[in-house]
């Protein structure tokens, strides 16, 4: 079984579009979606992204703290300040139906196949939607937060892998092409990057696809429109830093 991960797609169309185009043009069998939570937040198409990702057929959705922020669960005064004019920008134009949609998502999704056993969430096993796992300290409490053998996670915008092997915890970036052959004898914290907003100095979109049956997970990374995703943001007047920032892959 393949699975198309995404995360942090930040409502860039473009971006999305971009993947969903590849994915189809390249003619790759999937099999079902998991989407890791941020569909919407700093870019200028909410609406689009949150309808694309509900036409995507057998796909699993999880929110992220944009999407609690938007439907008024987390307080948005911890927010940056560009983050917060986008949230309540969104809040205004979003359509009533995804609003609902978004609301209703569950914090997790896990998921068993061939052998192994998945969790899905945003932030980190600890705390669902707003933990960052950064580095090794992070992961090393996070590991003991999940059973599952490998847990795929979003949030930092940044592909990585966090490997827990007997003694000892590893942190491995992770860039285009890599392929994570998964173990039995280790257990995994991943993060495939992000659709709409990388910040890796990389400002390619980033996703990964898991085939569950091979046990690996293929990073790809691809370029898109950012001038385009730019004009936007800047004539629907959200803030100019969320443009040029897209530039930078930060």
């Amino acid at each position: 079984m393949r699975i198309l991960i995404l995360a942090d797609i930040h409502s860039n169309l473009e971006a999305l579009k971009k993947v969903l185009f590849y994915i189809e043009q390249k003619k790759i069998a999937i099999d079902k979606y998991y989407v890791l939570g941020d569909i919407v937040g700093y870019g200028p198409f909410p609406n689009e992204c949150v309808q694309l990702i509900r036409e995507l057929p057998d796909h699993k959705s999880i929110p992220g703290n944009h999407e609690w922020a938007v439907t008024g669960k987390v307080d948005t005064q911890y927010f940056n300040a560009h983050a917060r004019e986008a949230i309540a920008w969104t809040r205004k134009i979003l359509k009533n139906d995804h609003y609902i949609y978004l609301d209703g998502l569950p914090l997790t999704e896990k998921l068993q196949s061939d052998g192994l056993k998945y969790l899905f969430l945003h932030g980190s096993p600890e705390n669902k939607i707003e933990e960052y796992i950064f580095n090794t300290y992070m992961a090393k409490r996070n590991f003991n937060c999940f059973k599952e053998n490998i847990c795929f996670f979003g949030h930092t915008h940044m592909p990585i892998l966090f490997l827990k092997m007997e003694h000892k915890i590893e942190a491995i970036p992770l860039n285009d092409g890599d392929v994570v052959e998964l173990k039995d004898e280790y257990r995994y914290l991943i993060n495939v990057g992000s659709v709409g907003q990388p910040r890796d100095g990389d400002p390619r979109a980033s996703f990964g696809i898991l085939d569950t049956e091979r046990r690996t997970v293929l990073i790809k990374r691809l370029d898109y429109n950012i001038k385009k995703t730019q004009k936007h943001i800047i004539d629907f007047k959200l803030p100019r830093g969320l443009a040029t920032r897209l530039s930078d892959g930060r």
